[in-house]
C-alpha cells in the first residue's frame, strides 16, 4: 500500500480520533455540551472501545516491527497509557477531576474493544 494511502486510512482516523478524546475531556461539562446522557460507563467503554480498534489497525499498518509483530499487546498498552494521561489532563480542567473508577471504565472498553478486534480479524483477515 502507497504511503500516503496508509496515512490517510490507517493513521489519520486514529490521529483524528486521539484529538476528539483530548478536545471532549477538556469540556467543563460534556454531557451539557453535546446535548445527551450517556452512563459514564458506557461513554468511556465506547470511546476506549474505539481507541483500541483504531490503535490496532494503524499499528498494523505500521512499518516499525515491533508495533506490527507485537501489536496487540502494544496496543493495549499505549491505550492504557493515553487512558491514564487522559485522566491525569482532566486534573487541569475546571469542574472535572481524575478517577480511577473513570480509567477502570477505559480499561474495560480497551478490552472489549480487543476481543472485538480478535473476532473481526479472524473473521475478515
Amino acid at each position: 500500500m502507497p504511503e500516503a494511502k496508509r496515512f490517510f486510512t490507517h493513521w489519520l482516523p486514529w490521529y483524528a480520533y486521539l484529538g476528539l478524546i483530548f478536545f471532549v475531556s477538556g469540556l467543563r461539562n460534556p454531557e451539557r455540551t453535546f446535548g445527551f446522557s450517556a452512563s459514564d460507563f458506557s461513554a468511556h467503554m465506547l470511546e476506549y472501545a474505539g481507541l483500541f480498534f483504531l490503535t490496532r489497525r494503524a499499528f498494523d499498518a505500521s512499518q516499525i516491527s515491533l508495533l506490527k509483530s507485537r501489536g496487540f499487546a502494544t496496543g493495549i498498552l499505549f491505550c492504557l497509557l493515553y487512558a491514564a494521561s487522559d485522566e491525569f489532563h482532566q486534573s487541569f480542567v475546571p469542574t472535572r477531576n481524575p478517577s480511577l473508577l473513570d480509567f477502570a471504565y477505559d480499561a474495560t472498553g480497551i478490552a472489549l474493544g480487543a476481543l472485538i478486534y480478535k473476532h473481526w480479524r479472524v473473521r475478515f483477515p
